[in-house]
């Protein structure tokens, strides 16, 4: 995936990340930091079912990342885990 900016993984060392063993953090950061040519890219390397799972099964995405997901990939916002799993409770000594 040469065409990724390595802006997108700052935190990595160079050469460090593997397109196949890193997937999910690779199309994280490219759904919320990404331009639409990085997307286009994404795109091409992995297979919609694949984006589908992985974008589905993140913890947090943004109201417009999940927007736009709707729209590229044909989901519902019921999809999403994010949307759907319930947050933590509150600790009782946090008033």
């Amino acid at each position: 995936m040469d065409q990724l900016s390595p802006t997108l993984f700052w935190d990595a060392r160079a050469g460090t990340v593997d397109a196949e063993k890193h997937a999910s953090q690779v199309i994280q950061r490219v759904v919320e930091r990404g331009t639409l040519a990085e997307w286009k890219a994404t795109r091409q390397h992995y297979s919609d079912d694949r984006l589908r799972a992985v974008i589905t099964s993140l913890r947090e995405l943004s109201p417009r990342d999940v927007a736009f997901c709707c729209v590229a990939l044909n989901l519902k916002k019921e999809n999403f885990r994010c949307c759907t799993a319930r947050p933590f409770p509150r600790a009782p000594w946090i008033y």
